[in-house]
């Protein structure tokens, strides 16, 4: 379990070596190689500003939820201008009331899973609004929460994350992160990782071959860090070997869970971390105290989710 002295604040990016385990992992995704890129539409497409926020929504039934809507609403009042990207069977759920007033909207079909839509976001703010401000988040979490400007504003390296983890190796978590200085030279170092011409649609293909290298390779243009880090999912990281054996001898191989954003939810909230893990009132609901929980949504005006 993760205490709270477990978690580094303002940590400088540092490269660490992937296990045997990872690379065989890694191995095979690459073997399943990349899909096309999900097609895409600009309904309302960015244009200049200082700073964009941009949020991406998945609903493969076409409508919002009332999470959704409520992320819309909390970054629409963030600084700077929002721009909400829907991945949907259509378009229909663009004209959700919610996506209104937004300033930029665009459909997306529904693979790629976040990084795909991170790509048609930073590919739209490098030509329409070159040397902007980025912030990226999906809906994965609840939030933002709290101060989110004066976090942002913190923020002292190009690429920033909000939460970082050593497990496969040292990166930035996905759901929420920053980047300043966005241009085409920026999108076009990132290629490997993300692309607007290209997209992964196995999960696990994303966590291997796009997430947990992303920061590896952002760092090639400039400096990387994030608010929090936690070292120990890597301290407890199975080797190749034992996993291998382990399957051999049929045995069940249980997971020893360290995602800080789940195991330590309520610790880094009270350090002023301005997101929630969705899938804590759902499938991974055991890791915390519910009514802990809900009483901190309750307490930031936050609707509370059905379980999922």
């Amino acid at each position: 379990m993760i205490a709270a002295d477990d978690l580094q604040r303002d940590w400088d990016y540092r490269p660490s070596k992937p296990s045997m385990l990872v690379r065989a992992l890694r191995l095979r995704s690459h073997l399943r190689g990349w899909s096309r890129a999900p097609e895409w539409l600009a309904i309302r497409p960015i244009t200049q500003s200082a700073r964009w926020n941009g949020l991406f929504l998945f609903a493969p039934d076409g409508r919002l939820d009332p999470m959704q809507i409520e992320m819309v609403h909390r970054l629409s009042i963030m600084d700077g201008r929002i721009a909400v990207i829907v991945a949907a069977p259509d378009r229909t759920a663009c004209v959700d009331p919610a996506l209104k007033n937004v300033e930029a909207l665009y459909w997306k079909a529904l693979g790629g899973f976040d990084f795909s839509a991170y790509a048609i976001f930073l590919h739209e703010v490098s030509i329409r609004s070159p040397g902007a401000l980025l912030y990226l988040q999906n809906d994965s979490v609840l939030g933002p929460f709290g101060e989110i400007d004066r976090l942002i504003a913190s923020i002292p390296w190009r690429t920033g994350g909000f939460l970082a983890s050593s497990a496969m190796e040292n990166h930035i978590q996905s759901f929420a992160f920053v980047m300043h200085d966005v241009t085409p030279t920026l999108i076009r170092t990132l290629r490997p990782v993300i692309s607007p011409r290209r997209s992964l649609d196995h999960w696990r293909d994303v966590v291997c071959r796009q997430e947990t290298r992303f920061a590896r390779i952002a760092a090639r243009s400039g400096t990387v860090g994030s608010l929090w880090f936690s070292e120990r999912p890597r301290q407890v990281e199975r080797g190749l070997i034992e996993t291998l054996v382990q399957r051999a001898q049929g045995r069940k191989i249980t997971p020893d869970v360290q995602d800080p954003s789940l195991v330590a939810a309520a610790n880094l909230l009270e350090t002023g971390f301005p997101f929630l893990k969705r899938s804590l009132f759902g499938r991974n609901a055991s890791f915390q105290n519910q009514a802990r929980l809900t009483q901190f949504l309750r307490e930031n005006d936050h609707p509370v989710p059905c379980a999922l």
